[in-house]
């Protein structure tokens, strides 16, 4: 009889295979994505987590989930050590590549590597960053881990998808080609709970009623789109200051951790 610990490798394993099929297929091919993005609704957040990253000179960073290095490369402008991974072979090609060819401060390394068994030793980094990352991830795995590759008090900020909104279930269902089987969106009170025993949690959301315009985005021209998210986005930021229940219906939310000392 096969013991729990090797069912659950087993299932580790499988759920990686699948990670890495599909993302160095949607890699290779162009990395593909919805008429969502094409005002690159999720960049401010990745803006929002940069000034709250606040790095300082040498500090050593690891990148969860670099990709084809985009935000790595904005990452490598900053003077800090940095360490950025990704399970996709194609990814870390792509990622390389691109931080040849950009202006860089930081001392850098980008390899493949699996968020549920990093090969860093224990207290190594000052900060952790990810983003749409750990809803990839068996967190109760992955969890601990961040938390041994940490500093005590290091910090771990990571912009992450949430899934107790109803519409945006239903698109997700309706669009399967991008996502991967086994990505779950987050529960945020259950992911605060889950995480806990390591970590202190803050967090802000995005989207809410900004939603109506991306979504108009599949028949109106960005520009217009551009225009209707800025009175949408300050409505929102007042929705979830008023009414802090709300924020578990965003899309977004900015995760901002502190390992616990004891």
């Amino acid at each position: 009889m096969k013991k729990k610990s090797d069912t659950d490798a087993s299932s580790l394993v499988e759920r990686h295979r699948r990670e890495l099929a599909h993302h160095d297929l949607s890699h290779a091919a162009g990395d593909g994505c919805s008429f969502v993005y094409s005002t690159h609704p999720t960049y401010p957040i990745f803006q929002d987590l940069l000034k709250s990253l606040a790095a300082q000179t040498g500090e050593e960073i690891l990148e969860y989930g670099c990709g084809t290095g985009w935000s790595t490369s904005e990452l490598a402008s900053l003077p800090i050590r940095l360490q950025a991974f990704d399970i996709s072979t194609e990814a870390v090609t792509q990622a390389r590549d691109r931080l040849c060819a950009a202006p860089r401060n930081a001392q850098y390394e980008v390899k493949q590597m699996v968020a549920e068994k990093l090969e860093f030793p224990d207290g190594h980094f000052d900060a952790a960053v990810g983003f749409a990352i750990l809803h990839h991830l068996d967190l109760k795995l992955a969890l601990p881990e961040m938390a041994r590759i940490l500093r005590p008090n290091g910090r771990a900020l990571f912009a992450e998808p949430l899934g107790s909104n109803a519409a945006i279930n239903f698109y997700r269902r309706r669009t399967p080609e991008y996502r991967t089987a086994d990505e779950r969106p987050l529960n945020l009170q259950e992911f605060i709970a889950q995480a806990s025993p390591w970590f202190t949690i803050d967090y802000r959301a995005y989207y809410l009623t900004a939603l109506v315009p991306l979504v108009l985005g599949a028949v109106l021209p960005a520009r217009l789109v551009g225009s209707l998210l800025r009175p949408t986005v300050a409505l929102d930021r007042a929705l979830f200051r008023l009414f802090p229940w709300t924020q578990k219906y965003a899309w977004y939310v900015l995760l901002t951790m502190r390992a616990r000392t004891t």
